[in-house]
């Protein structure tokens, strides 16, 4: 598993990590992933979760790349 998403601190990529695990476990939607993404950078320790590297970092953790 990546551990590594592009984030500011790693507390940020440690969330990131917990999110993409969660969304693994309840196989979620790419559009619910993005949602959770852009709640989670609504916390001012996070708010680069939903910056272009860290979405294309979890999209290709979670097969959404071909």
């Amino acid at each position: 598993m990546n551990f590594n998403y592009e984030m500011f601190s790693e507390e940020g990529n440690l969330a990131v990590a917990d999110l993409v695990t969660f969304s693994k476990i309840h196989n979620l939607q790419d559009t619910v992933v993005l949602a959770l993404m852009s709640a989670l950078s609504k916390d001012d320790r996070f708010g680069e979760a939903t910056d272009t590297a860290v979405r294309e970092t979890v999209g290709i953790e979670l097969g959404w790349y071909k």
